[in-house]
């Protein structure tokens, strides 16, 4: 059985151990004369003081020792630095103007924002290759946070092109690889106003024949547009072929609820 002794038990140990190596006296020949009543009494006394004191002495040390490993501690659960509201806001503004000149990177993050004691910067697609240049080419320091998907993430939703008299169709069935967005009509053939927004999610198909969420920027305006009856709109969805390269395979756009399947492939 191995019994495990903490940083604190050790130090009570050699403390107590120390003591006792102090309180043991040598053996000493003693005259055959005998001691007075008194000496006897006084003798009394002064190993009741010692006893007396010497557990206020160990009391203190553990007291003290405790504060010391509690302190230790606690000092390893903080941050190696705490940086003030004007350091971030200089280390964004530093990581602004260096991000604008790298093309490599600029189109490959969606954003980046002051989190608690830090910076967070969301990519498109997080690659190791991508954290390495940032920290290369923007901005290296350890307050940085480096999030977004490194894989694609699956996707189980499913819906229908057409129902309760309104339908969403492609602009055109093929879209070059190339392309930086998709567009769709938005057809309200029902006897109710349709509200709808810019908001859109993509997935393809993988070689396993696997929906997958496609890694691209979500950000959009949040904004409510409203389709009347018999009326139409046109919506897009982005693509970024540069922060994830755009498979040619099928693909479905998702708005209000109202899935398509499309194909993405190079230009006859």
């Amino acid at each position: 059985m191995y019994i495990g002794i903490n940083f604190v038990t050790k130090k009570v140990i050699s403390i107590l151990f120390a003591l006792a190596l102090f309180s043991c006296r040598p053996v000493v020949n003693q005259p055959t004369s005998k001691s007075s009543a008194s000496d006897s009494v006084e003798l009394k006394k002064q190993e009741a003081w010692e006893s007396v004191h010497r557990l206020d002495s160990v009391e203190t040390l553990l007291a003290e020792e405790k504060k010391e490993y509690d302190a230790e501690a606690s000092a390893s659960d903080k941050p190696a630095r705490q940086y003030s509201e004007h350091e971030l806001n200089a280390i964004m503004d530093t990581i602004g103007q260096r991000l604008s000149k790298c093309k490599e990177l600029s189109s490959c993050i969606s954003s980046y924002c002051v989190v608690a004691n830090g910076i967070e910067v969301n990519f498109i697609y997080n690659t190791a290759e991508r954290r390495r240049l940032f920290h290369q080419k923007v901005y290296d320091a350890p307050i940085l946070k480096f999030v977004g998907p490194e894989s694609p993430i699956r996707m189980s939703k499913t819906g229908v092109s057409d129902t309760l008299g309104i339908s969403i169709r492609p602009t055109q069935d093929v879209f070059p690889l190339t392309a930086e967005a998709v567009t769709f009509i938005l057809r309200n053939n029902s006897d109710s106003e349709l509200a709808c927004g810019e908001y859109c999610e993509i997935a393809f198909l993988d070689a396993e024949g696997v929906w997958r969420k496609l890694p691209r920027n979500e950000i959009v305006n949040d904004i409510g547009y409203e389709v009347r009856p018999n009326g139409s709109r046109t919506v897009s969805g982005r693509l970024n072929p540069k922060a994830f390269p755009t498979p040619a395979t099928r693909y479905r756009f998702s708005h209000a609820s109202h899935p398509l399947p499309f194909l993405l492939s190079h230009h006859a």
